[in-house]
């Protein structure tokens, strides 16, 4: 199997958890067994992938040292330690507006990255497409805070 295509597989299958989290509260499920509260579930799941987008701007940024306007080491740790303390101890709501935030800065930081010629061909439009998936979700699930 291609690179391209695994990358691509793992990445839409990376929004499952945000998608599930956002609708189950509307069905009247809220706990999710040993993980706990679908809340945690999507809270967390946010800091996990949030800081793994992260670690691909500090690969980007030590392939090209310099290339870009603001240092992606600095933005990327600015953005996952906001999502982590906001995940710490904001409410719920807030720690999804934070991350919902910070889908929206790293989605930037890739085209900048992207229209430097620092990606490979089709990242920018899978990261386009599965940002506005965990973008939308996210959304949701904010909803479902205030609604459920």
């Amino acid at each position: 199997m291609k690179a391209s295509r695994v990358y691509r597989i793992l990445t839409y299958a990376g929004a499952l958890p945000f998608v599930a989290c956002a609708v189950l509260p509307f069905a009247g499920i809220t706990e999710l067994g040993p993980f706990g509260d679908w809340s945690r579930v999507i809270v967390t799941y946010g800091l996990a992938i949030t800081s793994f987008i992260a670690g691909t701007h500090w690969a980007f940024e030590l392939a090209r040292p310099g290339t870009y306007a603001i240092s992606l080491f600095v933005i990327s740790n600015v953005v996952v330690l906001a999502v982590w303390v906001a995940a710490l101890v904001a409410p719920v709501e807030i720690a999804l507006g934070v991350q919902l935030i910070a889908f929206l800065v790293m989605i930037r930081v890739d085209k900048a990255v992207a229209q430097s010629g620092g990606t490979p061909e089709g990242y920018l439009a899978t990261r386009q497409r599965i940002t506005f998936v965990v973008m939308l979700a996210l959304a949701v699930a904010i909803a479902a805070t205030w609604l459920t």
